[in-house]
């Protein structure tokens, strides 16, 4: 089942009306129907509100994963042991065939990541090779989404000239920033205009490496 026949299937249990439903989350009309149609997507934003809507988790929405469905804001799965991390709602390569990664609550404790960010983690795909060789391209890089100021040294998920990439965000005495990147055929970019859109702290990269 595909996201459009989850939503239409949702929406007919909810007993809303297509136009009720785009009043609740701020759309046109239209935009539901070219939902359901499968025409069009929903904005990360606009699948949230959906969610928030129709009483079910945007992960569910997004990839009709049953342990997910009825966790509202929680992404732990109902047994308590696993925790389902779902990708980022971005244009990142490689992202559509990986839709959520699953770790056990131990793997998170033992690599120091508490409870209370569980909620926060989200999956990025690594989208080049400017951080290599710590994250390689097409890696799946795990990301606090709480954390939204890049206050040390470190790898940050940010959105920068229309693409959300990883980078090490220094500040300046100045005030301007530097965008770093560990290859180092990849320049530093200074920014003058202050910190660029931080979505995350980019905690655990999940190398990928080909075997032959």
């Amino acid at each position: 089942m595909e996201f459009p026949e989850r939503l239409s299937i949702l929406l007919k249990n909810s007993g809303m009306s297509m136009r009720e439903l785009a009043r609740r989350v701020g759309v046109a009309h239209p935009s539901i129907t070219k939902w359901i149609k499968g025409e069009s997507w929903p904005s990360h934003e606009n699948m949230e509100k959906l969610a928030d809507c129709l009483g079910v988790t945007s992960a569910y929405l997004r990839y009709g994963d049953e342990g997910l469905m009825q966790a509202r804001d929680s992404i732990v799965m109902n047994d308590g042991s696993i925790v389902s991390i779902p990708v980022m709602d971005c244009d990142t390569p490689g992202s559509a065939r990986v839709l959520l990664i699953r770790v056990t609550r131990d793997w998170l404790l033992v690599n120091g990541i508490l409870p209370e960010s569980w909620e926060s983690l989200r999956i990025l795909i690594a989208p080049d090779d400017s951080m290599e060789p710590g994250v390689l391209k097409g890696a799946p890089v795990l990301v606090d989404t709480s954390v939204k100021v890049a206050l040390d040294d470190g790898f940050y998920a940010v959105a920068y000239s229309q693409r959300v990439v990883i980078k090490r965000v220094q500040m300046q005495p100045d005030g301007s920033l530097r965008l770093l990147s560990d290859n180092p055929h990849y320049p530093p970019v200074v920014r003058a205009d202050g910190l660029p859109l931080v979505l995350g702290k980019c905690l655990i990269s999940l190398n990928i490496n080909k075997l032959s």
